[in-house]
């Protein structure tokens, strides 16, 4: 059972990390492990190499946290493979709702990861540090970059390193660096020679930045745990200017069919088009199944 729950909280981080403005950090601190998940990257280390190249295979092996790893990273491919294109369509016929599902969401779980940490002048600093940066980040316009192998290997690395952050969508930073459409598009037809060479170089990227980033973090973490807390808690807060659902288009250009929002202004609810009585039907319900979340959840944070 406790495999079959990690392979679901796989599921949605992976789903999260798809869209742009949702991180599969702020899931994985929503669903209680994101500590665990740390230790599990880390549990890959040089001890490991060690023992694979002195002969002692299965020693080094032993080393991984499989049971943990296995059946989460096995969820974030699976929706990685598959719901890219349900995402899409979810959020291009639905995009209202969508977001305000999703603002519900990171709005709850940033008060739920609010209460691990106590009040005090240097967290509250640490704070308000983490929502300005997350805030102006998410505010950061898409550029044109190039689609050389190299870049591409960064790409992998930056994104994947926003991804374990909450409050940082990878997926929002793959859109900065005007990578998220030519990825995503790879994804769609990914057995064709040329995607498998692009999605192996990214992968790559994506490879030496979780097994980086995330010893840096998991380091920070368990040193400052509470603090680090406000500076994450913070994120996802700052993260609510890109999440929020009532905007209006001021420029976007074409690339393709695509459509590349450049600069857009959040509003009030009543004046957009759409059904915004609903939309904060959808706004409770994410708060709402945060909430139950966070009840029954039996793999709190420390």
């Amino acid at each position: 059972m406790t495999k079959i729950l990690l392979f679901f909280k796989g599921l949605f981080m992976g789903a999260a990390d798809i869209i742009p403005g949702v991180s599969g950090g702020s899931i994985a601190l929503i669903t209680g492990i994101y500590e665990e998940f740390l230790d599990a990257i880390h549990s890959v280390n040089m001890d490991v190499l060690k023992d694979i190249f002195a002969g002692r295979i299965a020693q080094g092996i032993r080393r991984i946290h499989w049971n943990f790893i296995l059946p989460l990273f096995l969820g974030i491919l699976t929706a990685i493979f598959t719901m890219a294109k349900l995402m899409h369509y979810v959020l291009e016929t639905y995009e209202l709702y969508t977001w305000s599902l999703f603002f519900g969401l990171i709005l709850a779980s940033a008060f739920v990861i609010g209460k691990q940490w106590e009040m005090k002048k240097t967290r509250l600093i640490t704070f308000i540090v983490g929502a300005i940066s997350s805030f102006i980040i998410v505010g950061l316009v898409p550029i044109e970059t190039p689609e050389d192998l190299w870049f591409i290997f960064f790409a992998g690395v930056i994104a994947i390193s926003a991804m374990i952050l909450p409050g940082i969508s990878g997926a929002f930073l793959l859109l900065i660096m005007g990578k998220y459409h030519y990825i995503t598009g790879i994804l769609k037809d990914p057995f064709h020679l040329n995607s498998i060479l692009i999605l192996m170089v990214f992968g790559l990227g994506c490879l030496v930045g979780i097994m980086g980033f995330s010893r840096i973090l998991r380091r920070i973490l368990h040193r400052w745990h509470k603090g680090t807390l406000a500076f994450l808690t913070g994120m996802m807060l700052g993260s609510l200017r890109r999440i929020w659902p009532y905007k209006v288009i001021i420029e976007q250009e074409f690339i393709g069919d695509k459509a590349i929002i450049l600069k857009e202004v959040a509003v009030l609810p009543w004046k957009i088009e759409g059904n915004y009585i609903l939309s904060f039907v959808f706004i409770l319900l994410g708060m709402v199944l945060i909430l139950i979340l966070d009840k029954f959840s039996k793999n709190k944070l420390g």
